[in-house]
């Protein structure tokens, strides 16, 4: 009983000091933590900034495997498609003909990259099957990377710089999937109105759209 009340007794005397140290406790984990969480310093920020300046500004273009002409005199339509999957670009084919585009003044180009083996011996499309469907129909624009669903800006960045700098006359370029079915004839009218101007973008508006953080997600952003 004796012993229990000089222990109550030094607890309430240094109670004050007991007090500041575990105050100072936390408020020296609150600082590790913070130091822990924030962003690099802003040197290393520097750095990565410069890095990722330099790899915007100046963009790698990937070598080109196979590369059509280009006879457009108003719009190039590039179309991006699965190198293992030719059966949208025959229905394409099949909805427009490469005779009736050059009539209209366009040039449709499928935008591939290239199968690794496991891909070959999946869709049973070799390197050569592309080939020879590039010299039968003249409208294969191939680069040297793989045909993955996370290479495709480097599908759209290829095709946008071979119509920059193949097709000098046309005014338009419009892009697309394979999969999708367009009124051509609707989508020339518009133009030749006037109704979307030169030196412009248009496409679909997606509203109040926030970055997927899901890793497992296809659309997945890690910044």
């Amino acid at each position: 009983m004796v012993k229990h009340s000089m222990v109550r007794h030094i607890l309430l005397k240094y109670r004050f000091l007991l007090l500041l140290v575990c105050t100072g406790c936390i408020l020296l984990f609150i600082i590790f933590m913070e130091r822990y969480l924030q962003s690099p310093t802003p040197k290393v920020n520097l750095v990565h900034l410069q890095t990722t300046y330099e790899m915007i500004g100046k963009p790698r273009t990937p070598r080109i495997i196979i590369e059509p002409p280009c006879n457009a005199t108003f719009l190039v339509w590039i179309v991006t498609s699965y190198a293992g999957e030719p059966s949208p670009r025959s229905a394409l084919r099949r909805a427009y003909t490469h005779e009736e585009l050059a009539v209209l003044g366009v040039r449709r180009v499928f935008l591939l990259g290239t199968l690794n083996d496991d891909a070959k011996r999946k869709t049973h499309m070799l390197q050569n099957s592309l080939l020879d469907e590039a010299r039968r129909f003249n409208d294969i624009l191939q680069g040297d990377f793989l045909d993955t669903y996370r290479n495709l800006t480097r599908k759209h960045l290829m095709g946008l710089h071979w119509a920059v700098n193949n097709c000098k006359d046309v005014k338009y370029i419009v892009k697309m999937d394979d999969d999708i079915v367009v009124n051509m004839y609707g989508i020339l009218e518009k133009l030749h109105l006037g109704v979307v101007k030169e030196s412009s973008l248009s496409g679909y508006l997606m509203k109040n759209m926030i970055p997927v953080r899901e890793p497992a997600n296809k659309w997945w952003q890690d910044n």
